[in-house]
């Protein structure tokens, strides 16, 4: 079984010879997750308006990008355009800067009360219950929906 560290080498569990967790000889990094951008929840308001200058398109696709910040798939996209009052096809040429400070603060807020929601469904046992997890997740997008 291997396992890859976002910044740190690949390693892998030697079930033949019984010795443990070993470091991977030289893999060669993964494209998609070394071009990842920061946490969505780690850059800062200054940080997200620099990262967001140069892409060119509707808003909603480079939300997506993980290229501009990891952790915002298509469900949370949706979401933090909601709370940012932002139509998703709207042409990110065409946002205003007050616009963009409520991208920002709606990504915050989306994504930290969804974290709150799954910690207050599932306790402390969240890592225990993964099925559970998607079940919650499932029901907060389409409520929000």
């Amino acid at each position: 079984m291997a396992l890859v560290g976002r910044a740190g080498p690949a390693l892998y569990r030697s079930e033949e010879d019984g010795a443990g967790i070993r470091q991977a000889p030289e893999l060669a990094p993964i494209a998609d997750y070394t071009g990842m951008g920061p946490e969505a929840l780690e850059i800062s308001r200054d940080a997200f308006k620099a990262r967001l200058k140069p892409f060119r398109g509707e808003i909603k696709g480079i939300l997506t990008r993980g290229d501009f910040v990891a952790d915002i798939g298509n469900a949370y996209a949706d979401e933090v355009l909601w709370a940012a009052r932002l139509h998703p096809y709207r042409k990110k040429t065409s946002l205003t800067p007050e616009e963009v400070d409520r991208l920002y603060d709606g990504m915050r807020a989306s994504l930290l009360e969804a974290i709150e929601t799954v910690q207050v469904e599932m306790g402390k046992d969240i890592h225990l219950k993964p099925q559970r997890w998607k079940q919650i997740e499932r029901a907060m997008l389409s409520v929000a929906g």
